[in-house]
């Protein structure tokens, strides 16, 4: 085994000798790069942290007493049902599509479909596509457009809408990417907002009914012990009434509100410039070794070449 062998010389020489196809690649590369960098919109990464409150509301009866609860009146345990608390109810809210239904009349929801909402309403983007879809799907028994719902809003928030739980279950990570930073920032505190409000919604009928049912109880009880057990919880669902009330954040709050970088964190500049530039490269290479094996073959196919080294192949081929 000689030393052409290890490190392949010949080549080395070759692309020595083709050393301004390098610097083009390079230089192409480099200017491609910087064109992608000015014509990719340029989109922010908007990120807020949310935590549970301290307070929680009685969701499923495994947050109930065990003497007083639906579960031990009906002969069970408060392990036979799943913990459900506010918080959790919360996230599963935070991109579902009773959540996008509340939001889609909000001005935050029409400028993030700005070609659907023409000043007070939505309509159809006045588009060669669109005219096309009026012509052809009625033929094929379709309709061509139909006004976003809660739905439509809910396959943006799923898409566009990072939702992050922490390991401990008490804290989540909402982040978005938009060109506009206030947009994402207000997004993401309209559907927390919305979320949470939602939540106190729910709680809410649900105080009202078990008050309502613990006073109508109360009222029918003879025996003391059972009158006092449905006071001590009469006393608190009042109390939990009167809390859902309240104008503070009832199942999550802001740790972080929604903020982002003053610079755009997309595209990067450094990883666009290195991407091309590593491309430009790898097709030099691969072109040197496309012509090296190509001179290979010509100096075979000339008579004699086969007892010709490849190296004296790419001397007559330079010397040509």
């Amino acid at each position: 085994m000689n030393l052409d062998d290890v490190v392949n010389l010949g080549t080395w020489r070759l692309a020595l000798r083709r050393w301004y196809l390098l610097v083009l690649a390079l230089a192409v590369s480099f200017l491609l790069a910087m064109a992608t960098c000015a014509l990719v919109p340029k989109e922010y990464h908007v990120t807020a942290t949310v935590i549970g409150t301290r307070y929680q509301s009685d969701i499923t009866p495994s947050n109930q007493s065990p003497s007083f609860s639906a579960s031990a009146l009906l002969g069970g345990s408060a392990n036979d049902l799943p913990v459900i608390t506010d918080f959790r109810l919360y996230a599963q809210l935070l991109t579902s599509p009773e959540l996008g239904t509340r939001i889609i009349d909000d001005p935050v929801v029409h400028r993030i479909f700005p070609k659907w909402w023409n000043k007070d309403h939505w309509a159809a983007p006045e588009t060669f596509l669109q005219h096309t879809k009026n012509v052809v799907f009625p033929l094929l028994g379709l309709r061509p457009w139909s006004a976003p719902d809660g739905f439509t809003v809910a396959r943006y928030l799923e898409k566009h809408v990072t939702v992050v739980t922490a390991k401990d279950a008490k804290m989540l990570s909402l982040s978005t990417w938009n060109t506009d930073p206030e947009v994402g920032k207000e997004l993401l505190e309209l559907v927390s907002l919305r979320a949470d409000s939602m939540v106190k919604q729910m709680a809410q009928k649900r105080f009202q009914a078990k008050v309502a049912f613990l006073q109508s109880a109360m009222s029918a009880a003879n025996v003391e012990e059972t009158r006092a057990a449905l006071g001590r919880a009469l006393a608190k669902a009042e109390t939990d009434e009167i809390y859902s009330f309240s104008t503070l954040p009832f199942a999550a709050e802001f740790v972080a509100r929604p903020d982002s970088p003053k610079e755009p964190q997309f595209p990067d500049p450094a990883y666009v410039t290195g991407g091309f530039m590593g491309f430009g490269g790898f097709m030099f290479v691969i072109y040197i070794a496309w012509l090296k094996n190509r001179q290979i073959a010509v100096a075979k196919s000339t008579p004699g070449g086969s007892h010709i080294e490849a190296r004296t192949g790419e001397r007559r081929s330079s010397g040509s």
